[in-house]
């Protein structure tokens, strides 16, 4: 017994270091821009931290298209703890995920009685590349998060099974509950309990035949049946929460053939990937346009031909169809079936599946050598696990930050859509920086970078043109501007300041035609509503321009600058009451400014009301005692 203690604080202790050697380097690593804003940095409800409206909203809330309550109150425990340091997420992450590869030796050891083979299955499953993503990608919480549960689930199922009692059941059931609750994929664990049931706990097996019956079948199904039930409820609120945000694909984009093809080849692809873990990349895009019925036929073929075989050989390795089974069904969920997305696969959702792989190959590697070949065995492990480590180092650090996964991920696949649009953003937020700081030439410069990147990603252009309005390349931005446009004609923002742009260039008549178009796709727009009163007071149409502020001013009273462009408005036409209004509202939002305090006076000055006006101008002059204006306007009040 001291010596099997011995043992697994030792198969911990090397999970630890192992885990530890991959993942302590991510506690310097940043947040990236996929995702990872979404989730966590830039949602309203996560960086406030834990409070009872933000977990209202996590159960009531299918924010980003998922719901996952469980997820977004760790996100918030994680900023009420540590803030918005991202290392301290990552380290978050890693810590889960050594205490699920704790789990997982722990849960093959105590149901198989083989310890190093289940060290060997927990050790693969810790280091493997494929878990990277998982645990490297701040917002993919929801993957260790939810694994944790679901291995606690069916630790305590083991327990449960050696002595079955309502409370047992009742805490298989409300861990399996908080697992759904982290990440709605757990909804095959009914299932693959059901394939533990087979092996290695042999319940669906007669005493007396020592064979598998479907009497023992049903009747392990109906003991599950709660637990189906609690699935039920977390696959509808699932799919409802998806359908909000418009994130299933419809048939039409996606034929019901192309998914099922794609399926069945990415089982394929993700042994491969398990087996022989290379080019592995955050987005994997769906081939939808190359998938062919022969590939899918194929595919589907190789896959029954695989699933016989299997069951053939049950009788005499029942872990090869309980691995097999385990890794189909775990899949199910994310195979392709519901399209969310334009990925065809991703590395993400072999966390839980990779283990039936896994426990096929250890198991049967360990069948194969038996007794006299151990050590050979557990050299050739030990190399893999060498392997497998140094492997998810090197792609852990791929991971530090934007410029980092998006260069690896082009290096791979120069044409993803994804990492080209991400990286462009990337690079657009640092030539923003630059800008901000001064430093427009090196801005300019990214911007280039980043619209050769992505040609099509319009707001590359909007800000290039931004930068350029705001040093007066007037000509330049009005280029950015139409450029941009042209990709997305409908951007009532980019058509405003196309608008704004043309104004400054004294090209009044478009730049009318522009703002107008601008309204017609966002009437109550405040910025289309200023540019284009101020068009019309350079084209003399002064009672228009009055309109327009004032419309604008019932969106947004909080604008001094505009109250005072009115008031002079008002003046000019004569009406010197409601100009005097507007210089007071401007004063009120802006009480130090003198010269719109100088403008009242102005006002008193021609409704007739002397001493108001000097009064005024006065003040100005305890406010500011060198105020030109001021000073004339009180020399020539004196002398009348």
């Amino acid at each position: 017994m001291i010596n099997r203690y011995r043992y697994e604080f030792v198969v911990c202790l090397i999970l630890t270091l192992a885990t530890m050697a991959i993942y302590g380097q991510t506690v310097n690593h940043e947040f990236i821009n996929f995702d990872d804003d979404v989730y966590i940095y830039e949602n309203p409800y996560i960086k406030d931290g834990l409070t009872k409206e933000n977990i209202k909203w996590a159960f009531t809330d299918a924010y980003g298209g998922n719901w996952h309550p469980l997820t977004w109150i760790s996100h918030m425990l994680d900023i009420q703890a540590f803030g918005k340091n991202p290392g301290a997420h990552h380290l978050v992450n890693a810590s889960l995920h050594l205490v699920n590869g704790w789990l997982l030796f722990f849960i093959l050891r105590h149901a198989t009685g083989c310890l190093w083979k289940s060290a060997f299955v927990a050790a693969f499953f810790v280091v493997h590349p494929l878990r990277v993503e998982s645990v490297a990608w701040a917002a993919e919480r929801k993957d260790v998060l939810s694994a944790f549960f679901g291995f606690l689930t069916i630790y305590v199922y083991l327990l449960y099974v050696e002595k079955p009692n309502l409370t047992r059941y009742l805490c298989v059931a409300f861990l399996f509950t908080l697992g759904l609750l982290a990440k709605p994929m757990l909804v095959t664990l009914p299932i693959l309990l059901l394939a533990l049931d087979y092996w290695p706990l042999q319940r669906l097996f007669n005493k007396e035949t020592d064979t598998a019956s479907f009497a023992n079948l049903l009747n392990k199904f109906f003991e599950k049946l709660p637990l189906l039930v609690l699935v039920g409820i977390a696959s509808w609120l699932t799919i409802k929460a998806q359908s909000m945000d418009s994130s299933i694909k419809s048939f039409e984009e996606f034929p019901l053939w192309v998914r099922f093809s794609n399926a069945f080849e990415s089982y394929f692809l993700y042994i491969e990937k398990i087996i022989w873990p290379q080019d592995l990349i955050l987005f994997y895009s769906h081939p939808k346009e190359l998938i062919t019925w022969l590939g899918g036929l194929s595919a589907l073929f190789f896959l029954v031909v695989l699933t016989g075989l299997f069951f053939y050989i049950k009788d005499r390795f029942p872990f090869v169809l309980m691995g097999w089974v385990w890794f189909l069904i775990s899949l199910i969920p994310v195979i392709g079936l519901v399209q969310v997305g334009h990925q065809s696969m991703a590395d993400r959702y072999t966390y839980i599946p990779s283990i039936g792989i896994t426990v096929l190959i250890v198991w049967g590697f360990g069948s194969f050598i038996e007794k006299r070949w151990q050590r050979l065995g557990t050299v050739l492990g030990f190399a893999v696990f060498i392997v497998l480590s140094h492997s998810s180092w090197f792609q852990a650090s791929k991971w530090k930050n934007n410029e980092t996964i998006y260069q690896y991920v082009l290096g791979i696949d120069p044409d993803n859509k994804l990492a080209l649009h991400n990286y462009a953003s990337d690079i657009n937020q640092k030539a923003k920086k630059l800008a901000r700081e001064g430093n427009y030439e090196r801005a300019y410069i990214k911007w280039g970078e980043a619209i050769e990147m992505d040609p099509q990603f319009a707001a590359l252009k909007v800000e290039l043109g931004n930068a350029f309005a705001s040093q007066g390349k007037l000509e330049n931005a009005e280029e950015q501007y139409r450029l941009a446009i042209k990709i997305q004609p409908d951007d009532a923002l980019t058509v405003a300041n196309l608008g704004s742009v043309l104004i400054r260039r004294g090209k009044i008549e478009e730049a009318l035609e522009r703002i107008d178009h601008a309204l017609q796709l966002k009437p109550d727009f405040f910025e289309a509503l200023i540019f284009k009163a101020g068009a019309l007071t350079l084209s003399k149409n002064y009672l228009g321009a009055i309109d327009h502020y004032k419309r604008a001013l019932a969106l947004d009273s909080n604008q001094p600058e505009i109250y005072n462009n009115l008031g002079g408005l008002l003046l000019s036409v004569g009406r010197v009451s409601e100009a005097t209004n507007a210089f007071q509202n401007a004063i009120k939002w802006s009480p130090r400014q003198p010269g719109f305090i100088f403008n009242l006076g102005r006002a008193h000055w021609i409704a007739g009301k002397k001493k108001e006006a000097i009064h005024v101008w006065e003040s100005i002059l305890k406010l500011k005692p060198d105020y030109e204006p001021a000073k004339l306007a009180l020399a020539k009040a004196t002398d009348n």
